[in-house]
C-alpha cells in the first residue's frame, strides 16, 4: 500500500473529455501535531513541488491567489495540510457558515463501493471548527461516521494567509486501505472575502 490514489473530479458538470485528473498520495511515517501550523518536519518538507495547487474556480478558470494542499497517508489515516493564500485587501470572514466564511471542504466517495456510495463532506473553518455535511445527499449516519475521529485545527497567520491541518481516519470515509486504493474527491477552499 505505497500510495492511495485520489481522483479529482472535474470542476464543472461539462462532458468528460478524458480521464479524471489523479493525485497520488504518498505514504509517510511522519506524524503531525494537528495544530494548524504546517511545520516542514511534519509534512515531509512541505515542498511546493509536492503540493496540490488549488488554482481553479468552480468553472475551471484560473483562480488567484492560489492555495496549496499537501496530502499523505500512513495506512490508517489521510493527512491533509492546506495553506490558504488570501487577498490581504479583503478582510477574512472568520465564522462557521459554509458559503459565508473562510473554509475548506473535502468531498469524497469510495469508488470501490460503486456510484451509489454516499458522497461524504467534511468542512473545516478558519476558526478551527469542523463539521460534516449532508449537502451531497449522504445519510445522517454516514455524515456522523465521517467526522468520527477526525482531528482538525486552523490558524490565521496574518491578513494574507490561514493554514489548516487534518488527520482523517480512512475508516471514517468508508475506506479499507487493504482493499480500497482510490477515492473520488473534490478539495475546495471557499474564499468568502473574495467570493471565490
Amino acid at each position: 500500500f505505497p500510495y492511495t490514489t485520489l481522483f479529482r473530479s472535474p470542476p464543472t458538470p461539462a462532458a468528460k473529455t478524458g480521464p479524471a485528473p489523479v493525485f497520488r498520495v504518498p505514504r509517510t511515517t511522519a506524524t503531525a501535531t494537528v495544530d494548524g501550523t504546517i511545520a516542514p518536519a511534519e509534512w515531509d518538507g512541505a515542498r511546493l513541488e509536492q503540493a496540490m495547487p488549488l488554482a481553479q474556480n468552480h468553472t475551471g478558470e484560473p483562480a488567484t491567489p492560489v492555495s496549496r494542499a499537501w496530502l499523505r497517508h500512513d495506512g490508517e489515516n489521510l493527512w491533509l495540510a492546506v495553506d490558504n493564500a488570501m487577498d490581504p485587501a479583503k478582510p477574512m470572514r472568520v465564522g462557521r457558515q459554509w458559503g459565508q466564511d473562510e473554509a475548506i471542504e473535502l468531498a469524497g466517495r469510495n469508488v470501490a463501493l460503486g456510484k451509489d456510495a454516499p458522497i461524504l463532506v467534511l468542512r473545516g473553518y478558519a476558526d478551527g471548527h469542523l463539521a460534516g455535511s449532508a449537502d451531497a445527499g449522504a445519510p445522517a449516519e454516514a455524515v456522523r461516521r465521517a467526522v468520527q475521529g477526525v482531528e482538525y485545527a486552523a490558524r490565521v497567520v496574518d491578513a494574507s494567509r490561514w493554514t489548516a491541518e487534518w488527520k482523517i481516519p480512512l475508516a471514517s470515509l468508508g475506506v479499507n486501505p487493504a482493499e480500497h486504493k482510490k477515492l473520488a474527491f473534490n478539495l475546495t477552499v471557499r474564499k468568502a472575502a473574495s467570493n471565490l
